[in-house]
């Protein structure tokens, strides 16, 4: 235990040291830690994680993600010092700690309690004290307040009755058996939206901390279907520095500003902490499985391979390689709403080579609803007036084919309504069969393209199992229009070329 430190035993300076320590810790959550625990080791992660958590005390983040790997003491400084310190700073704070066993945050409410009653604490705050009836570990009060300052609950149970001014959800999912199961990523995502949220109270702040599991894991979902009430600040810190290129690729898909630089202005392939694990290390620990590595290492979870399609069937081509006199037809599988969790508006073109190999060019998908998708569809069509353009024949599809052949400037333009009856997975067949021979190619066009070309390889990758599909059925879509004109001899395409994301904006 730390002394209590007297004046008659310290000199003036040693007395001025002391203070200057106090009064840092008090406003620095980093120098706190440092104070309380001779054991806590600083780093510049945990500086970095610290400030952002400053943040969300300070209101100034409301909604915060924050992914790291595991063992790298994001726990410690954002489970058991951030509540400690913030309670010090204004006891009315109401905190609750959730992870995926109610042991876990029973084991940080219980450290924070304890913390709240050495000297070294009440040194830098001596009005915060438990209150006398304080005897469990799932629920406590501060002296002189009537309102919980702790509540713990675990994935899936509910604290009733109870409130929360801030949210710290310690990771949500144990194991990978949880985040590889649908129907438990559904559970949880439900516990958060329909248990927890409702208990927010009306200035909270949300704090998720965990390590990534899986595309669709709970940030994934989170992100992808973020409201302009609950926008998201990412504060990502992989294992190992990535190049700009890897970030920006990471940044598209999860929906967040691209050209941001490495939290910590590492160069590529630096280690987080590699004072505890250093490069070589976390390369040992890669070798082991690259896929568990991406994701909870580099915060970049990626499709298992399917029992579908497998990546090393999926190449991509440069367009100077594609045969000549190619006929292309481009498929629309259009989202019905955007309310929908999992579902895009998905949209490619393709040909077929006189061998066989189905080339797929041009691709994009995202979520928009039916007026932007329609505007979608009539600049495509101006601009590839020599591609056969199809929709898919349901719900709003048939009548906005009607539409736009109605328009005297798409006169040109052959438009059909695609009739499709079987099942996802017996539309993908013949595209799976074509892919297993080795006659599938995405054609690259230009340094743009590479980004759109590993989503649709790796959604198709993740098929059946992914948290998406509507690539999947935009290409199966395009290889059976394909299929129903094969008996049509095949014609050059003169199309203009205009990338996908130019037509989308």
């Amino acid at each position: 235990m730390t002394t209590i430190l007297r004046p008659s035993r310290v000199g003036p300076a040693a007395a001025a040291q002391e203070l200057l320590r106090r009064r840092r810790a008090r406003a620095k959550l980093i120098d706190f830690a440092a104070y309380v625990d001779p054991t806590f080791t600083r780093a510049p992660h945990l500086e970095l994680i610290a400030a952002y958590l400053e943040a969300a005390r300070r209101r100034e983040i409301r909604r915060l993600i924050i992914q790291a790997p595991p063992r790298h003491g994001k726990s410690k400084i954002t489970s058991e010092m951030f509540p400690a310190w913030a309670l010090g700073i204004d006891p009315t704070e109401q905190f609750m700690l959730a992870s995926h066993t109610a042991a876990l945050p029973e084991t940080f409410s219980r450290n924070v309690r304890n913390l709240i009653e050495t000297e070294a604490y009440q040194r830098l705050f001596s009005e915060t004290h438990l209150s006398s009836d304080s005897a469990t570990v799932q629920k406590w009060t501060l002296s002189g307040h009537t309102r919980p300052a702790m509540l713990t609950v675990g994935v899936g149970g509910s604290p009733t009755g109870q409130g929360a001014k801030i949210l710290i959800i310690d990771d949500p999912i144990g194991a990978a058996d949880e985040a590889e199961s649908e129907l438990q990523r559904n559970n949880l995502y439900t516990w958060y939206t329909d248990t927890i949220y409702p208990r927010l109270e009306p200035d909270a702040v949300i704090i998720i901390m965990m390590q990534r599991w899986h595309e669709d894991d709970l940030t994934g979902r989170l992100l992808r279907d973020q409201s302009r009430a609950d926008r998201w600040v990412v504060l990502s810190l992989p294992a190992l520095a990535e190049t700009q290129q890897e970030r920006d690729e990471y940044a598209k898909r999860a929906g967040l500003p691209m050209g941001q630089p490495d939290p910590l202005g590492r160069r590529p392939g630096e280690a987080l902490w590699p004072v505890r694990y250093p490069a070589e290390t976390l390369r040992a620990i890669e070798a082991v499985s690259k896929r568990s590595f991406a994701a909870k290492y580099q915060q970049k979870p990626r499709p298992a391979e399917g029992a579908k399609f497998k990546r090393a069937w999926l190449r991509t081509i440069e367009a100077s390689e594609l045969p000549q006199g190619l006929a292309w037809k481009r498929y629309y599988d259009l989202a019905h709403s955007l309310k929908e969790q999992s579902s895009n508006t998905a949209t490619i073109a393709g040909a077929m080579g006189p061998d066989g190999t189905l080339y797929l060019r041009r691709g994009h998908a995202g979520k928009i609803e039916s007026p932007e998708q329609r505007k979608m569809i009539r600049e495509l069509m101006l601009a590839e007036s020599d591609t056969e353009h199809g929709i898919e024949n349901k719900v709003h599809g048939g009548p906005m084919v009607q539409e736009l052949m109605r328009e005297p400037e798409l006169a040109h333009v052959a438009l059909k309504s695609v009739n499709v009856h079987a099942d996802k997975i017996a539309r993908a067949t013949p595209v799976v069969d074509r892919a297993e021979m080795g006659k599938v190619r995405f054609v690259r066009e230009s340094v743009n393209d590479d980004g759109w070309i590993e989503e649709w390889i790796s959604e198709m990758c993740a098929f059946p199992y992914g948290a998406q599909d509507d690539r999947v059925d935009a290409v199966s879509g395009v290889n059976q229009m394909i299929g129903q004109g094969e008996a049509q001899k095949t014609r050059s395409s003169t199309a203009t070329v205009v990338t996908i994301d130019q037509m989308w904006k």
